[in-house]
């Protein structure tokens, strides 16, 4: 109702509107759909397969940034054989949008690592990576428990490939201040 609501540019009542909702981003992901090609249950399962379909592509890109091609591979096979993808992209549920939101921060946390091995500081990039994270929280409960552990990834993973001691420190702890940041500038209207 609140994704027909939104999707009509109805006026969404405040006792359960979105600041109220459980997952306020899924009803304007998917109004925003509907407003486009139509108001029915059928559009959020077209755009739950195209959520899914795009997150097998972006854990591909995003695991051959960071690893090597066979584990990019079986990452993106093993997400497109997902029993439970596909039974959640048959439904009007949030899981798919909020899914699809939490890889496009994996993969742009990935390009900031990449970022990171090149010398740059890429504060930008982790910037977005917590706003998507936290979007995607917003989307599909619990995916905030990414931002503890980005840093510690991301020292793994420049520690790993040759960066020095302090590089690697460095580049994780950019990584956890403005993914933390980024996080906490997009839920801090939701957590007052």
């Amino acid at each position: 109702e609140l994704s027909e609501d939104f999707a009509r540019g109805a006026r969404v009542n405040a006792t359960w509107g979105m600041w109220d909702a459980r997952r306020p981003l899924t009803y304007v992901i998917n109004g925003s759909w509907m407003a486009l090609v139509g108001i029915s249950a059928f559009a959020i399962v077209v755009l739950n397969a195209l959520c899914s379909g795009l997150s097998a592509g972006l854990i591909f890109d995003a695991l051959r940034r960071i690893s090597p091609f066979p584990i990019a591979l079986l990452g993106a096979l093993v997400h497109a054989g997902s029993r439970l993808d596909a039974a959640y992209g048959t439904t009007t549920l949030s899981e798919p949008s909020g899914y699809f939101l939490s890889n496009v921060a994996l993969w742009v946390l990935a390009l900031a690592v990449v970022g990171e091995r090149r010398g740059e500081a890429p504060r930008a990039a982790y910037l977005l990576g917590g706003v998507l994270i936290a979007l995607s929280n917003l989307s599909r409960p619990l995916t905030i428990l990414l931002v503890p552990g980005v840093p510690l990834l991301v020292l793994l993973l420049l520690s790993r490939r040759g960066l020095g001691k302090r590089g690697a420190l460095l580049g994780a702890a950019r990584a956890g201040v403005f993914v933390a940041l980024g996080a906490l500038i997009c839920l801090g209207p939701w957590v007052v």
